[in-house]
């Protein structure tokens, strides 16, 4: 519970990374933090759960982002304001996929996923409840026409977004198309 410790830090990896059946709970700062791998990043099966400042952030240089079958629960509690107050915080530096899917992504005081700057985003097969800003994306400007955001078979369920200034699902797209199929969104209040 160190105020500035990550329960997992990578810097500039240089090889693949690959967390599989990680568990990471209370972390004093983020629960794992991946900063500019030179290849792909693997985060399969992990359970990370009430750590402070976030749970997963990363930063990377177009390299591709796999998260699937994990579940992230209760992190983003500290009462400091920022936009790195997420379950998961992605910045793809400009390109790269990032692709979520049979996750679990529940209970925050603020983001849910908060992801930007890659040419393609897929969220899919995921549950997101109790948090206060589900899921913002933002795509890189840079993208060429063939990205796109995907947004397929999500349950969007029991989030509160009582801000003015804030929005339960955020897309903010440049060039990219948008594909959203087969969602449920109930008893939200946004």
């Amino acid at each position: 519970h160190d105020k500035y410790v990550d329960g997992v830090y990578y810097e500039r990896p240089p090889e693949a990374v690959v967390l599989q059946g990680l568990s990471v709970v209370g972390a004093g700062r983020y629960g794992v933090s991946v900063n500019y791998p030179s290849s792909s990043v693997l985060v399969d099966a992990a359970n990370i759960t009430g750590c402070r400042y976030g749970g997963l952030t990363l930063n990377t240089n177009r390299q591709d982002i796999t998260i699937t079958g994990s579940r992230f629960e209760g992190n983003a509690i500290s009462s400091s304001s920022s936009s790195y107050r997420s379950q998961i915080r992605a910045n793809g530096g400009g390109s790269g996929i990032l692709s979520i899917s049979s996750c679990i992504i529940s209970t925050s005081v603020d983001y849910g996923v908060y992801a930007y700057a890659y040419s393609q985003i897929h969220v899919t097969s995921s549950v997101f409840s109790k948090t206060k800003r589900p899921l913002y994306i933002r795509s890189s400007s840079s993208s060429s026409s063939s990205s796109e955001i995907k947004l397929a078979l999500n349950t969007f369920s029991d989030n509160a977004c009582l801000d003015t200034d804030c929005f339960g699902i955020d897309l903010r797209p440049y060039s990219q198309s948008v594909l959203i199929q087969g969602n449920i969104v109930e008893g939200n209040s946004a």
